[in-house]
C-alpha cells in the first residue's frame, strides 16, 4: 500500500511549512533552496575545492562537502558568471559544520566581504589565492 498522490503533497507542504518556520526563527534573511556545484578555496589550504550549494541567501551560504570545514574557517566563495554578475567572489567564514551522514557534511557559512576582479577559480594557483585572502583581509591599523 501506498499514499495517494494528494497525501504526499499534504504532508510534504506540512513539512515545508514547519521547516520554513522554525528555519525563520533562527535566520536573518530568507534562504533559498537550490543545488548546484562551486568552488571554494579554503585559507587554512589554498587549494581550491568543489562544493554543493543546498541553500543561499543575502547573507550566507549552505554547502554540502564531504570534509569536515571546522567553524571559524574562512574560504573564497566563487559564484558563477554571467555578463550583468557584478560579485565574482565572496570570503565566507564558517558558522556550523555537522555530520549529515558518515560520508558528508553539512556547512553553513556567512559572507563577510566582498571580493572584486575578474578570476576564474579553475585557474587559481596557491599564489592567486594566498593573494586573494590578502585583498579580502581588513586593513590593519
Amino acid at each position: 500500500m501506498g499514499l495517494s498522490l494528494e497525501q504526499v503533497q499534504e504532508i510534504v507542504g506540512l513539512l515545508q511549512a514547519r521547516a520554513s518556520d522554525q528555519a525563520r526563527d533562527r535566520r536573518r534573511d530568507e534562504r533559498f533552496p537550490l543545488v548546484g556545484s562551486v568552488t571554494i578555496v579554503p585559507r587554512s589550504t589554498l587549494q581550491p575545492i568543489g562544493v554543493v550549494v543546498r541553500d543561499f541567501s543575502a547573507s550566507g551560504v549552505g554547502l554540502l562537502h564531504t570534509e569536515k570545514i571546522p567553524r571559524g574557517e574562512e574560504f573564497v566563495l566563487f559564484l558563477p558568471q554571467t555578463g550583468k554578475a557584478t560579485v565574482q567572489a565572496v570570503l565566507c567564514a564558517v558558522a556550523y559544520c555537522a555530520p549529515i551522514t558518515s560520508a558528508m557534511f553539512g556547512i553553513g557559512a556567512s559572507f563577510t566581504r566582498i571580493i572584486g576582479g575578474e578570476r576564474a577559480a579553475q585557474h587559481l594557483t596557491s599564489e592567486d589565492c594566498a593573494a586573494l585572502f590578502a585583498e579580502a583581509s581588513p586593513p590593519q591599523p
